[in-house]
Parts: C-alpha cells; structure tokens; sequence
C-alpha cells in the first residue's frame, strides 16, 4: 500500500489523486504549449515536486527532454535554491532516471551545462548557509554526475548508448574535473559495458572520445571481441536523431 500513497507533510494523498491534480499541466505539455506548462507551476510551485505522469515523470523531466534550456531556467528559478540539489538528485521517474538522465538522451549540450550549472551554485550557496564544513562540494558533484538508473546507467552511459557524441565528450569533461576515473560509469548491473552497448546500438565511433585501447583491454574477452569485431567490420556511424529509450524498458 505505501507505493500508492503520496506523503505530503503528515497528510497521505493517494496516488490517483496527485495525477489527478496535475491534469493541467499534463495537458499543456502534450500540447507543447511551454508557456502554459510555466504558468500552472509559477501559481503552483510545490506541484514541482510531485510526479506528473503515471511514469513518475516530473516536471523537470519533461523539461529535460525537450532540451528546453530557458524552460529548465523559468522552473528551476521557481524553488529555493537549496532544493535545486533535490530537484536535480532525488527526484527520479519510474525508471529510476534524473533530469540529467534525460537531457542525455538528446545533444543539448547547452541544457546539460545548465543543469550542472544550477546544482554547483546550489552547492555552493547552501555550503554557506551550513556549518557542516567537512561537506565537499565537488563530492556533491561526483555524485550528481554518476547517479545510476534502475539497469544501472549513468546520464554518460545512457548518452553513449544512443549515439550521442557531442554529449559523451561533455559529461566525460565534466566527470574528469571532479576527479571521477570515469570507472562507475563504464558498467550497468547486467555488466554490459559502455563500449558494448554502443557497438550493439551501432555507435562505433563513441570509444574515440576515451582511450579506446586501455578502455577495451580491461573489459571481458566476450565482450571485447564484440566490441572489436564491430570495429574492424563497421565504419562509424552517428545517427542524427534517435528515438527516446527509457531506462527500464
């Protein structure tokens, strides 16, 4: 019964209930109407952080995969600065993924730099406000960026899966100047690499933006030899566009 209540301070809202009330803004982002979406959560902010679809989606995910960097801004503004870090870390949808989780499924750049933006100011402005001084920020960071969904993806691992370079070589950046070794993020549960997926996806080319031969020689010989194989036996394919996978599915 607990996954079908809502807690909302002392009072337990049934789940049906919640969906209900964000019909609304439901409808408008079916629709696209963006400004509609912005203006029900700027008279609604706490609605934020309840989930819109029976997916579990919430309003920043949405946002998320349109890309939608000045939509992400508007929504984002609306809270507090100090729950930006909830927002951004510990609001998941069904499938475990994160606002980040979904913007890596497009080549927004942009939106993903937003995002990393946001949470790094909040970060730092909540890291004045506390006295816990043995918090490091970059911590906080390494955490945001390596966050893992239900099969055990990364934001990077679910970029490289779908082909989406310019996003690889991003969230590789930035996973370097938090001083991560780019490990946790080679890996899901299942153990499928992150090579392997992109040969399976046909995305040969997404090992160029690692050190391919180091990479390749610590994966198992099973897997090597896929990816290997593809390599030599495929040229490098980049698709322009690639359908919306959700984690989970």
């Amino acid at each position: 019964m607990g996954k079908d209540l809502e807690i909302k301070g002392d009072e337990e809202v049934p789940a049906c209930q919640s969906i209900a009330r964000m019909k609304q803004p439901y409808q408008t982002a079916s629709l696209k109407d963006w400004e509609g979406f912005k203006e029900f959560y700027e008279s609604n902010p706490d609605s934020l952080f309840h989930p819109l679809t029976i997916n579990k989606d919430y309003a920043f995910h949405i946002a998320a995969s349109t890309g939608n960097k000045q939509l992400l801004r508007d929504l984002l503004e609306m809270i507090p600065t100090p729950r930006i870090q909830e927002a951004l870390t510990q609001l998941k949808d069904e499938y475990g993924n994160t606002a980040l989780h979904e913007v890596a499924t497009s080549d927004n750049v942009d939106a993903a730099e937003f995002l990393v933006k946001m949470l790094r100011k909040s970060i730092d402005e909540t890291e004045q406000i506390i006295e816990d001084h043995e918090i490091d920020p970059s911590c906080k960071m390494d955490q945001f960026l390596k966050v893992k969904n239900n099969l055990g993806e990364t934001p990077l691992y679910r970029a490289a899966a779908l082909g989406n370079a310019k996003m690889v070589k991003y969230l590789a950046g930035e996973i370097e100047k938090v001083g991560d070794t780019k490990a946790s993020h080679f890996y899901r549960y299942d153990t499928i690499s992150i090579f392997h997926i992109a040969v399976l996806a046909q995305h040969f080319g997404l090992p160029n933006d690692y050190d391919a031969d180091k990479a390749l020689a610590e994966l198992p010989s099973s897997q090597r030899e896929d990816v290997e194989t593809g390599m030599r036996n495929n040229i490098p394919v980049y698709t322009i566009e690639q359908p919306k996978k959700r984690g989970g599915n």
